[in-house]
Parts: C-alpha cells; structure tokens; sequence
C-alpha cells in the first residue's frame, strides 16, 4: 500500500520554483520597461496631411499639446473633424510603438494585434485606450 504522498512535491519545491518564476518574471518586466524607455521615451508627434494640425502625445500617451497652423481658423466645419483624426492618427502611432516595445521585450511572446486586428488597435486608438 502507498502512503499517498508519492508524486506530490515538498513545500520547499514548490517555493523554489515560485522563486524561480518571480526571476523570471521580474527580468522580464525589467526588459519590457527598458524597452519602453528606448521606444517611448519621446512624445509622439503627428501633423495632419496638409500641416494644419500636429497633435503631441506625451511619453504616457496622453495629449500634450494640439498645434495649429494660423490659417487652420478658415477650416470652420472641417477643423473638430482634422484635429480628432490627426489625433487618432497619434494614438495609433503611440499603440503601436508601445507594441513594438513589447516585441523587444518580450520575442519569444506573440504580442501582435488584439482579437479583430488591426482594425481593433484603431478602435482602441479612437477610444483612447491605445
């Protein structure tokens, strides 16, 4: 008869392992934030097709700033609609150097798009969530 312990791991292989898990995960981590620190450490800067508008986003991906050119002011009905397309433009810039980041970081991860592609990073961009 067996005692029921055969197979069943000691409480030091357990946490052993847990620490070997935490080293790792910390080494990642510290990879990833590296690699953020190289890709994102610039704002991101987009100007609309015709240079009448440049949205920045800074380091976080927030807005910092929207420029525009002085003769942006004529484009009464079309300007909301140029800025929060250039700034759709910068979130995706953003989203996807925060992507490549993670490639870096993280090769042998599989860190492409979300469920629905592309176009799924776009909405993100367009929801501020990117």
């Amino acid at each position: 008869m067996s005692d029921g312990t055969a197979g069943r791991r000691t409480p030091e292989e357990v946490f052993a392992d847990l620490e070997q898990l935490l080293e790792r995960t910390e080494g990642e981590l510290a990879r990833l934030e590296a690699a953020e620190a190289d890709v994102l450490g610039e704002p991101v800067s987009v100007t609309s097709d015709d240079g009448m508008v440049t949205v920045t986003l800074d380091t976080d991906g927030g807005l910092d700033r929207v420029d525009l050119e002085a003769r942006a002011v004529r484009l009464r009905g079309t300007l909301p609609h140029l800025i929060l397309d250039t700034l759709d433009r910068a979130r995706l810039e953003y989203a996807e150097r925060s992507q490549e980041a993670a490639r870096r970081a993280l090769p042998s991860m599989d860190v492409g798009a979300p469920p629905g592609g592309a176009d799924a990073w776009a909405q993100r961009a367009r929801d501020g969530r990117g």
